[in-house]
């Protein structure tokens, strides 16, 4: 076949939305086949297998099978090559659809706000962390957050090797952030209020250093009081009601050790908004983690294209 132009050959690969699609879903993380099946609900069972099945001859995607009949799919090392177009057209899609505000109906965010409004309604306001875990392990919810790679913002902190000091990595999730303070050589302790969330930590990394734990932040284990070296906390507190916040701000300062470190990663907002979780919390919020003797280093806001939420907190306090 003769090409006029190198977009053809791009195109020709993963041209239709449907390709591009199953393609960039599996670039974040998607991996079963009934997890596509819900992020792409316009399109028929029969159709998605041809789309994969293509995209397997193109040499991009490989299919594993899994004990009990399940199948697992992910992309070949030429397909991860793919991720810098796949992120651009996510982005350029993204800043289309705010420009005309068109909507784009992202499943788990839909699911994070379906639970935590029926928990909150119950007067619970942690409980819909253990019900999404649980949802997404059975396939019938997924988790925003729940990418391969380590927050971007925390890869970028520059923070130093940790050399044997402890670390502690707050609402964990499946681990991905514990692993990375992990590999910078830190003892990382990393905890998470839903016992499905460990579990899968565990499960995703067996032969971890991370001591992964079931714990709440709003009353965390009286030995953890100024016992670490680093505390990394990522999008947490945002995703608390406001009343809640600053108890649950008190909980992370308080981890921090004498000389030590805590950096906060969160979601930015110049006002408060109704509409959550999460909640993005305000200038005034990041800043209030400057107590107990902790002074504040750094607070940056930094652009992310790629999230709905468009500007990030990085925020470092010392001791």
């Amino acid at each position: 076949m003769r090409y006029h132009s190198a977009v053809e050959v791009t195109v020709g690969l993963i041209g239709g939305k449907g390709r591009a699609a199953v393609l960039a879903h599996l670039h974040h993380g998607v991996r079963h086949d009934a997890e596509l099946r819900r992020r792409m609900p316009d399109v028929g069972e029969l159709t998605l297998v041809q789309l994969l099945r293509e995209l397997e001859v193109e040499g991009l995607v490989q299919r594993r099978e899994l004990p009990g009949h399940e199948v697992e799919f992910a992309l070949t090392e030429e397909g991860r090559s793919l991720a810098p177009v796949l992120q651009a057209l996510h982005d350029w899609g993204l800043a289309r659809a705010r420009r005309h505000d068109v909507v784009v109906d992202e499943p788990g965010r839909a699911d994070t706000r379906r639970l935590a409004a029926a928990s909150l309604a119950r007067g619970d306001a942690t409980g819909w962390f253990e019900k999404l875990y649980a949802e997404a392990g059975d396939g019938r919810a997924e988790i925003p957050w729940d990418r391969p790679e380590p927050s971007a913002n925390l890869l970028s902190a520059g923070l130093p090797e940790g050399e044997g000091r402890r670390a502690l990595v707050v609402g964990c999730g499946p681990g991905r952030d514990a692993e990375h303070v992990a590999r910078l050589g830190y003892a990382t302790t990393a905890f998470d209020i839903s016992e499905t969330a460990i579990r899968s930590a565990r499960e995703r990394h067996p032969d971890s250093a991370v001591d992964y734990q079931v714990a709440d932040l709003l009353a965390p284990p009286a030995r953890w009081r100024h016992a670490f070296d680093l505390v990394v906390e990522s999008n947490n507190v945002q995703a608390l009601p406001r009343d809640l916040r600053e108890r649950a701000t008190g909980s992370v300062t308080g981890f921090v050790a004498p000389g030590g470190t805590l950096l906060v990663l969160a979601a930015a907002a110049q006002e408060a908004s109704g509409d959550g979780p999460p909640w993005p919390l305000t200038r005034a919020e990041v800043e209030a983690f400057a107590r107990d003797g902790l002074r504040a280093e750094s607070v940056e806001e930094l652009e992310s294209p790629d999230d709905p939420l468009v500007v990030r907190w990085r925020a470092t306090f010392r001791r």
